[in-house]
């Protein structure tokens, strides 16, 4: 699903995608606990800014996670995600969120 936001005080794109989360408490757990507000590495955020994400939402009920994504207008989610998944940061988080991942869906229309 694609959402182009055009109120007064701002202008963005909105990705949402569903993660199927390998059914493991304790990984489960550790992905959580790295994403949350305390927790998030300041090159994490700094990457995704760089490439063109401007705010993240992460919820996860039982072994679902929904992440709610908004960009810059002109985002292109494939090229920006190749270009944030070489970042070192994101590299080293992968570590942490791919065992915990089963498959990931992008929910947008383009």
């Amino acid at each position: 699903m694609k959402y182009l936001n055009t109120n007064k005080s701002a202008s963005y794109r909105r990705f949402c995608k569903t993660l199927e989360l390998k059914n493991d408490p304790e990984l489960i757990e550790e992905y959580k606990r790295v994403h949350t507000k305390d927790s998030v590495w300041p090159d994490i955020t700094k990457g995704m800014k760089e490439v063109g994400i401007i705010d993240m939402e992460i919820h996860i009920h039982g072994t679902r996670l929904f992440m709610i994504m908004d960009t810059i207008p002109d985002f292109d989610h494939d090229k920006a995600m190749a270009k944030l998944s070489k970042k070192p940061a994101s590299i080293r988080m992968g570590s942490i969120c791919f065992p915990v991942s089963r498959n990931f869906v992008r929910c947008n229309s383009g």
